[in-house]
């Protein structure tokens, strides 16, 4: 029987074709079907192939001229090109689904310019560019992740930073709004090698608030690393940022050159303060070695206060007493009537607040109040003042309403003796660099430090959408243009645009690349309007980068120019902007981001 010779040939053929495509990284083919079945669907189809008489296959590719294609691909890696993945589906004898995925030469970016949601197919894939460096992966995409892939990211964190503990990666996924797609996740064939989780945060700035997104555990596999992995990871989250109208991306790293390549800046957005707990206690004038059972004793019924320099007492205004649950509505009440004026602090939601406060990140949480004498023990007669946050002796977040300046020295005295009780001995303070508690443990022979001197990370920033951030900063603009003497003639002309390094220019001198962007702000009694118009003197070039940090009050116009990303036309334009762009302190609280 020759003929069924030949059948039996071709049918091993074909067992071989599918056994390459089902093994090989670097070259995947599709095998022929013996059996017709409808095909599954594909990821990210963008067209679908004519079906071959034997069966029906899904393709996922832009181009329809490669539709049909069968053979296996492999792409020279000496040209690196950039691919993307594409996705052919079949099924065998038994109607199982076959997928084999291969890289398609292709432009930079996401597919047809979407972000993921645009592009997240049935099982919440992704099709997205790979990076050139990452031609030698067999499946290079960056994925967002999803629920089943919750323990395998775990062991993956655990594995390169020993945290966080089950329960406290179970209150990550707890978190009001936490989606899995939020995690960009990077695989070798099954296996997550590399992962990006995605934090949004709406921060108060001036009157203002802020889209933000914070990047946290960037973390590769080990024998996956140096291969850059995680800048592509970081790059798919700029895209993702721009794409939902994020205004400022935020990380706290220990390599900031990975950032600072793609132009991310260094920022600095914590303070901390350390010093010894008995030294702050003395300065303070509250510490008794002989009463401090007395002094700090934990009967609510009876609670002890006291007052700078002068002796312990009872009954009078302001107590220090642990958090209760009947609190949270006046705790929260507390929060937003003043974190408004901080730049920095998050916007929380009731909701969030609930979560934050459950699940367990702080071993210390304090309220002062004030209780009116004259009505008892009353329901409501006490008012929430202040509050502080510790763990583990430090003091992580601590807010109190003007006026109550010795509700802060209270908190801060209640603190220093949990840490001498636990055996600490030194006790550190996160509050914004005007506080007085800095003021305090300097006092006490502390010093003031920062988060790369205590844990050797960098904060960095990257704003994105400078040009939207300038109008929404227009009310705070007007406010800095009132203490110009002469504003009915104040004009300042902005040229934005990418900066030209590579073109030789005389010093302090900024030239922008094509297209550029031209506004003016003019200055009136009244306020400032902002007019899309050709330049006019005083002027000011400089990038849209530059522009951001300015606004965010990370640079002054003085280094802006030094750093070379800022030109003023005149000594008159320069002065004129640092008027208006003065540099602002923040401080971003990191009760949000503790392990619970």
């Amino acid at each position: 029987m020759p003929h069924a010779s030949v059948t039996d040939q071709r049918q091993s053929q074909d067992l071989t074709s599918r056994s390459i495509a089902t093994q090989s990284p670097a070259r995947q083919s599709v095998a022929e079907p013996q059996v017709e079945q409808p095909s599954t669907k594909s990821l990210t189809a963008s067209s679908q192939a004519s079906p071959p008489p034997v069966a029906k296959r899904s393709v996922r590719r832009a181009a329809s001229s490669r539709a049909a294609a069968t053979t296996s691909v492999n792409r020279s890696r000496t040209s690196r090109p950039k691919f993307i993945e594409t996705s052919i589906t079949t099924t065998d004898a038994d109607a199982r689904p076959i997928t084999s995925r291969v890289l398609e030469p292709s432009g930079t970016g996401f597919v047809g310019g979407r972000g993921l949601d645009a592009i997240r197919g049935p099982q919440g894939q992704t099709g997205i560019v790979t990076d050139s460096s990452l031609a030698d992966l067999a499946w290079p995409a960056v994925e967002t992740a999803r629920s089943a892939d919750h323990i395998e990211i775990h062991q993956l964190l655990r594995a390169a930073f020993h945290a966080p503990t089950t329960a406290e990666f179970a209150a990550q996924l707890d978190e009001p709004g936490y989606q899995p797609s939020e995690r960009l996740v990077i695989r070798h064939r099954r296996e997550i090698v590399s992962h990006l989780r995605l934090v949004p945060r709406t921060l108060e700035f001036d009157g203002q608030r802020v889209r933000a997104m914070m990047l946290s555990e960037l973390v590769t596999s080990a024998p996956w690393q140096r291969r850059g992995l995680a800048r592509h990871l970081v790059s798919a989250a700029q895209h993702v940022a721009r794409e939902q109208g994020v205004t400022l991306l935020l990380a706290r790293t220990k390599f900031p050159q990975l950032f600072s390549a793609l132009r991310w800046q260094e920022a600095s957005l914590q303070w901390s303060s350390l010093a010894d707990a008995r030294q702050v206690l003395a300065k303070l004038a509250l510490w008794s070695s002989s009463n401090q059972k007395e002094l700090f004793a934990d009967d609510e019924d009876a609670p002890i206060t006291f007052t700078h320099g002068r002796t312990p007492t009872r009954n009078i205004p302001v107590v220090v007493r642990p958090l209760r649950r009947i609190d949270y509505v006046s705790l929260r009440e507390l929060y937003a009537s003043a974190a408004p004026t901080m730049r920095g602090w998050p916007v929380r939601s009731d909701e969030y607040w609930d979560w934050l406060l459950g699940k367990g990140a702080c071993d210390s949480m304090l309220v002062a109040a004030v209780r009116d004498p004259k009505a008892g023990n009353a329901l409501g007669s006490e008012k929430i003042v202040g509050y502080a946050f510790a763990r583990e002796g430090r003091l992580v977040e601590h807010l109190v309403l003007p006026g109550y300046a010795e509700a802060a020295e209270q908190l801060l005295a209640r603190v220093c003796s949990d840490v001498l009780e636990s055996d600490r001995g030194n006790i550190r303070v996160d509050a914004p660099l005007l506080s007085p508690l800095h003021e305090h443990l300097r006092a006490a022979g502390g010093q003031t430090v920062t988060p790369q001197q205590t844990c050797g990370q960098k904060w960095m920033m990257l704003p994105l959408g400078a040009v939207s951030l300038l109008e929404k900063s227009l009310p705070s603009i007007t406010a800095r243009a009132a203490k110009i003497s002469d504003t009915k003639t104040a004009t300042l002309s902005l040229r934005i645009g990418s900066v030209n390094k590579a073109r030789e220019k005389s010093a302090g001198e900024v030239s922008l690349r094509a297209p550029q962007k031209q506004f003016r702000l003019q200055l009136y009694r009244s306020g400032v309007k902002l007019v899309e118009a050709a330049a006019t003197s005083p002027s000011i070039t400089l990038s849209e980068t530059c522009l951001g940090m300015l606004l965010l009050g990370q640079w002054s116009v003085e280094s802006a120019i030094a750093r070379g990303e800022l030109d003023a036309s005149s000594a008159a334009a320069a002065k004129l902007a640092e008027t208006l762009f003065p540099s602002q302190l923040w401080h971003i609280p990191p009760l949000d981001d503790l392990l619970g």
